[in-house]
């Protein structure tokens, strides 16, 4: 059975959290500023095979925190966790 997405989380910072509640727009990272390499070379090689101009990302998690969120997308003391209606994040 498959189990159905109600909510996506969005872990960051604070300014970019304010910064989400004033403009009301998620902001989309180019891929070469990211700090997990890994990630970074797979979406790079993917924009080159396909021709792309431009490719940014958000990420999301659907499943439970863990500390890799906090440290690698929320660290600091200005951390902080978004939570989305997934149904109405993507219409």
């Amino acid at each position: 059975m498959e189990k159905k997405i109600l909510r996506l989380k969005r872990f960051t910072t604070l300014p970019v959290l304010l910064d989400f509640l004033q403009r009301k727009k998620l902001v989309l990272l180019d891929p070469k500023l990211w700090d997990d390499r890994n990630d970074s070379e797979i979406i790079l090689e993917y924009k080159k095979r396909k021709e792309l101009k431009n490719l940014f990302a958000v990420c999301f998690t659907h499943g439970d925190e863990t500390i890799h969120h906090w440290k690698t997308f929320s660290d600091g003391p200005s951390g902080c966790v978004i939570e989305f209606n997934a149904k109405n994040l993507f219409k």
